[in-house]
């Protein structure tokens, strides 16, 4: 993937679905605005695989299931995120790389108390000083705490 994104260097929205045989995604752009990313993971092999973004003009990320590792770099310009995720701490380092986004949604899949207990952290502890819309939708597989 990292031929793509770097053999076009006008590119300013990439929509990437189901991504089967693919064990990393590298996305590197210095003109991308909007990222959609769904992956399916049950019919692929993502679920074992890396994901890697950097786009310092990035403005809009659509995030769906969940992969082993996300490394996200330079997320500074982002106004829009909706991320459908299960909570680990592999996640939760996402949303600390998002402090600068007005709107929010945020879908998770929480698995533990722990985990539970480390995701309203991050809203605690993370300072997002330019939310003017948050939407959460937590569902929560061992308790009705949310």
């Amino acid at each position: 993937m990292r031929s793509l994104t770097s053999g076009c260097p006008a590119l300013k929205e990439l929509h990437i679905e189901y991504c089967h045989g693919i064990s990393a995604l590298y996305i590197e752009s210095l003109t991308l605005k909007t990222l959609k990313l769904k992956l399916n993971v049950e019919s692929s092999s993502m679920s074992q695989s890396s994901v890697f973004i950097k786009g310092p003009t990035l403005r809009c990320l659509h995030m769906k299931e969940h992969v082993e590792h996300y490394a996200i770099c330079d997320m500074s310009a982002l106004m829009e995120a909706k991320l459908d995720i299960f909570v680990d701490e592999n996640e939760l380092q996402v949303l600390s790389k998002m402090s600068s986004v007005k709107n929010l949604c945020l879908k998770t899949h929480v698995t533990s108390s722990v985990l539970s207990a480390a995701f309203l952290d991050v809203f605690t502890i993370l300072t997002f000083g330019n939310l003017i819309f948050l939407e959460l939708n937590v569902q929560c597989a061992f308790c009705a705490c949310f």
